[in-house]
């Protein structure tokens, strides 16, 4: 898939110190890349 999809998420800490972050991205998003449990997505920090 190399189709181009923008959202607003915000980043958590999940508070164990592994300087890793959680995104909930919103299932409208999912269902529009159409992508699931088990696929891979490659997100980028935008300015």
């Amino acid at each position: 898939m190399s189709e181009s999809v923008r959202a607003v998420v915000k980043c958590q800490d999940p508070g164990d110190g592994s300087g890793d972050v959680i995104i909930d991205v919103p299932p409208d998003v999912l269902a529009g890349m159409n992508v699931g449990l088990g696929d891979s997505l490659s997100i980028e920090l935008g300015a």
